[in-house]
């Protein structure tokens, strides 16, 4: 079976497309916002980004811990090429499904919910990625957890 990939990105067109640079395993760590530092309050993960065969579709598994407790999801990503962003639908281990709407200009990254957003943005080399989750409260965000992905093998 062949797995359909979307075209090789020059570094200008890359910019436009999240979807390949995501591609690999990231190890993530993350601190919740506002609270002392303690591991109860610190998350490590692990994200894999991988294409869905046959498709032009981004899988993403998440598995960690935020302190003792155990973190899991799953998302699907799709591109949206006729509103230049990114579409996604994230179940959590509950199984509660979320969707978001991302963007990616000039190594900003952003995902948007109705509950959840995050902000942040790649390093020069793509390696790495620095941002913070933020929790809608009452019609206000407020920043949750600040986190950092680095490119396994890198």
């Amino acid at each position: 079976m062949t797995v359909k990939r979307p075209p090789a990105q020059s570094s200008r067109s890359a910019d436009r497309n999240l979807l390949p640079l995501l591609v690999g395993t990231w190890s993530t760590e993350g601190k919740l916002v506002g609270l002392p530092a303690h591991p109860r309050n610190t998350l490590v993960a692990v994200d894999r980004y991988e294409w869905v065969p046959g498709l032009e579709l981004l899988a993403h598994y998440v598995a960690g811990h935020l302190g003792r407790t155990s973190v899991a999801s799953f998302d699907v990503w799709a591109r949206d090429r006729g509103r230049q962003s990114y579409a996604s639908t994230s179940f959590d281990d509950n199984g509660v499904a979320t969707t978001f709407q991302s963007r990616f200009r000039g190594g900003e990254w952003t995902i948007v919910g109705e509950k959840q957003r995050f902000r942040g943005s790649f390093s020069k080399d793509r390696l790495t990625i620095v941002g913070t989750w933020d929790q809608k409260a009452s019609g206000v965000w407020k920043p949750w957890l600040t986190i950092t992905l680095r490119k396994a093998g890198a």
